[in-house]
């Protein structure tokens, strides 16, 4: 599901979770654009976020009732990323991902 269409260089293994994520067209604020990036968001996926703007703060009407939050992936060679996305207060679900340095 990589931005520029490259097939990742995994033998195809990644997750069942992210395939299905990669189909939902809502999800992705900005599509990942490389590997490393789709992991980032995986693990995003997956993990707890920390908050970073409740929803009481929210400006955007279309984010109304979801928490901004973001997620941390500490890589191997002592990269990181950044990943920011929407948490809904009430069904804990996750939309709005994008990658930030």
């Amino acid at each position: 599901c990589l931005a520029n269409g490259i097939n990742p260089i995994d033998g195809g293994k990644l997750s069942f979770k992210f395939r299905e994520m990669c189909n939902d067209p809502l999800l992705f604020d900005q599509k990942p654009s490389t590997l490393h990036e789709q992991y980032a968001i995986e693990e995003a996926f997956s993990a707890p976020g920390k908050l970073i703007i409740p929803s009481s703060k929210i400006g955007n009407s279309q984010w109304q009732g979801w928490n901004k939050m973001q997620y941390i992936h500490h890589g191997l060679d002592g990269s990181k990323i950044n990943v920011h996305y929407y948490q809904h207060t009430e069904t804990g679900v996750k939309s709005g991902f994008k990658i930030k340095y």
